[in-house]
């Protein structure tokens, strides 16, 4: 395959990540709204039984798309961890100004 060739996919693979990062911006004002909610209703930030159900969903729809899952299982890995993190200072933002204790941190794992 001559460059030109190659210019043509590199080109198509820069959009769809272009759309990833737009994706995950989007779903990170979604994260913002969540730990607002969850914040203003009291809700602990960590929710184990919503991480088991998103890396059942994600893991079994990546064997659909034929996937590799351990990939989808990183990937989602990395997003809940950032997730997380961007939720536990929202919320302790929040808590402080409220004058509550800050919330329960994250744990890597």
């Amino acid at each position: 395959m001559n460059q030109i060739g190659l210019d043509y996919y590199r080109k198509r693979l820069d959009k769809l990540d272009a759309l990833l990062m737009e994706i995950c911006a989007y779903r990170f004002n979604i994260i913002r709204d969540v730990a607002v909610y969850k914040a203003n209703h009291d809700i602990q930030m960590m929710q184990p039984d919503r991480v088991t159900e998103i890396f059942a969903t994600r893991t079994e729809y990546a064997l659909e798309l034929n996937l590799p899952t351990e990939l989808v299982k990183e990937l989602f890995g990395i997003i809940l961890k950032y997730s997380c993190n961007e939720e536990d200072q929202i919320i302790d933002q929040i808590n402080l100004t409220k004058g509550n204790e800050t919330n329960e941190k994250c744990t890597d794992s």
